[in-house]
């Protein structure tokens, strides 16, 4: 029997499903930890969102009203909002250029695949686990560019090197670390150098402030070089719900066309109902929600952050994050810190070595909770100065 060899090459298990094993199991058992390792919405969605999708099942429900396979690549009423979003940034970006998906995931593996086996891949760490593991299952062949925090943990591009595929976050995850404008335009005039395809991850956007760009479409030529993959999960509380999209300009070549022809062999659509949950993201009250959403995940890591510090531990993440970055005691690796952390205090945090080359003597916070959960969490963190 024909094996996928390139399989061996991935861990025993996925980082965050073995955190997720390990809080269930420690739930069964009568305790109660407060879970800030896997980066999972815990609020209620938007009450605009939920009725919205009440209304789409009421019509599902109804003689001629249900709706059955989507188009896979989305309905127009939802490409047409997501073009005009962009639109607000600058950016024109046309209906035909976005592909809805069930969420950044799917869409980062079948964008993999639109380059082949044998395709050299550039992905800079520490980063979100699936890309390596993705590239890889699709048959990449993955080189690492190591982030480090003197440089703030952005990267710089590796001249003299040559990629077909370079991955790029901003926010970052896990480190928090955005990328100015001139940081982009350095790697936007690389790829193009390079002949290369930037696959930008824009699924923390909503957290970015100041002066920064959104996308990577603001800078000039992006959309000759640059794919963009964007998620409800994050900004709209969609983690359980699945929704996302993606952004192929017809500028970059046969991408599009051939994307699109990807998604007719390999997918359905996302539902009606959870289309138009999505829809109401774009409204006045939809986008006010989620801004005080974000603003409210980003005052939890500050108040993280701050009993942190009060222990001695360094914070290397800036305010543009949910999540906090941190560099363990000198007494403890990552995954040793993690584990006290989880005896000790009852928390749940995610070793930074979970997240590739560079991670390693740091860890990750989430800061997806309930504001009393965070000051919980707070006050049992400064309860640990003694023992470091």
């Amino acid at each position: 029997m024909k094996y996928n060899e390139a399989l061996k090459k991935l861990s025993e298990s996925y980082l965050f499903s073995g955190i997720t094993a390990k809080v269930n199991e420690m739930k069964r058992e009568g305790k109660a930890p407060i879970d800030l390792g896997v980066g999972d919405v815990k609020f209620p969605l938007y009450c605009g969102a939920k009725d919205a999708m009440k209304k789409a099942s009421e019509e599902m429900g109804e003689k001629g009203g249900y709706r059955g396979y989507m188009p896979f690549n989305g309905l127009f009423s939802l490409r047409e909002k997501i073009a005009k979003s962009y639109l607000e940034m600058g950016v024109n970006i046309a209906e035909s250029e976005v592909f809805i998906s069930d969420g950044a995931k799917s869409d980062l593996y079948r964008l993999f695949t639109l380059f082949g086996r044998g395709a050299e891949i550039l992905i800079p760490t520490p980063c979100y686990p699936a890309y390596a593991e993705q590239a890889i299952i699709s048959g990449g062949n993955v080189t690492n560019l190591r982030k480090r925090e003197e440089d703030g943990f952005i990267p710089r591009p590796p001249y003299g090197k040559k990629f077909d595929v370079i991955v790029l976050c901003s926010p970052d995850n896990p480190t928090g670390s955005v990328m100015g404008y001139s940081h982009l335009r350095e790697w936007v005039d690389y790829a193009i150098s390079i002949g290369a395809v930037i696959i930008f991850d824009g699924a923390y956007d909503i957290f970015i402030s100041g002066d920064n760009p959104r996308s990577i479409y603001e800078i000039r030529c992006a959309e000759k070089c640059a794919v963009e993959v964007r998620s409800f999960s994050k900004c709209f509380g969609f983690t359980g719900v699945r929704c996302g999209y993606s952004v192929i300009p017809h500028a970059l070549g046969n991408y599009n066309a051939t994307f699109s022809r990807i998604l007719g062999a390999t997918f359905n659509g996302v539902s009606y109902i959870t289309q138009m949950g999505a829809e109401s993201y774009f409204t006045e009250g939809g986008k006010k929600w989620a801004e005080e959403r974000a603003t409210y995940y980003k005052d939890n890591a500050e108040i993280l952050k701050m009993a942190l510090n009060g222990i001695g531990l360094k914070s290397v993440s800036p305010s543009f994050s949910p999540y906090v970055f941190a560099k363990v005691p000198e007494k403890y690796d990552d995954v040793e810190f993690c584990e006290m952390l989880l005896e000790k205090a009852g928390i749940v945090a995610t070793p930074g070595s979970g997240f590739g080359d560079g991670g390693e003597g740091y860890i990750r916070l989430a800061a997806f909770e309930d504001r009393k959960k965070i000051f919980e969490a707070a006050d049992k963190i400064s309860c640990l100065k003694d023992l470091l």
